[in-house]
């Protein structure tokens, strides 16, 4: 309400102010739900259902739009709208490409690229992301994915989290019987790349993705 001068004129130094408080408060928030969410993943929790990807991918970059264009980064998407639907959980796959994307713009530099793609073939739906960021060591490929983790101190620093994030995306596709695949090398960006299950239809041609 203050920022929004719902009780009164604030100087402008009070607003940038505000503004860091808002953005910290909304940081805690959303730790506080992932914490909350890796509680409550297994898949006989999960409400599966026909989802599209590309209206999930969608929604999330719509979301982070604003993030993205205050880091100078750029999203480049091939969404497909033909795309077959997947048997998933809607909420908890919002929070999984969320999650990427928002790391994605976190380690990228200013004035980069992300990438976001979806293809398929007979079986699956395929969603990556992929950044021009700071990149992975392969060392630390297999850890990545343990909650809690941190590559090192210098990134924590720099980028904040407590390591929760890539966990939960890992334990939500796991509960959807899949696992997240990743490309990455130090100073040359990285790509994580999920796999979800179609939902059952007659055979039939879908699109592939363009190498």
């Amino acid at each position: 309400m203050l920022l929004e001068g719902s009780l009164g004129r604030t100087l402008d130094s009070q607003q940038a102010v505000l503004q860091i408080v808002r953005e910290r408060t909304s940081t805690l928030s959303r730790l506080i739900h992932n914490l909350t969410m890796l509680q409550t993943v297994p898949r006989e929790v999960l409400a599966l259902a026909p989802v599209s990807v590309v209206e999930v991918v969608q929604h999330v970059l719509t979301k982070f739009r604003r993030s993205a264009e205050e880091a100078g980064i750029v999203f480049m998407k091939e969404l497909p709208a033909e795309l077959p639907p997947v048997l998933g959980d809607w909420e908890r796959l919002e929070l999984v490409f969320g999650h990427l994307v928002d790391n994605a713009i976190k380690f990228s530099p200013d004035g980069g690229t992300v990438s976001v793609c979806t293809w398929a073939d007979r079986e699956m739906v395929y969603v990556s992301v992929s950044d021009e960021g700071i990149g992975i060591p392969p060392e630390h490929w297999n850890r990545i994915f343990e909650r809690f983790y941190q590559v090192d101190g210098t990134a924590k620093r720099r980028f904040g989290g407590m390591g929760v994030g890539l966990a939960l995306v890992w334990e939500i596709v796991e509960a959807h019987g899949r696992t997240v695949a990743v490309e990455s090398e130090p100073g040359g960006g990285s790509t994580f790349t999920i796999a979800l299950p179609q939902v059952i239809r007659p055979s039939g041609s879908f699109p592939h993705r363009a190498d």
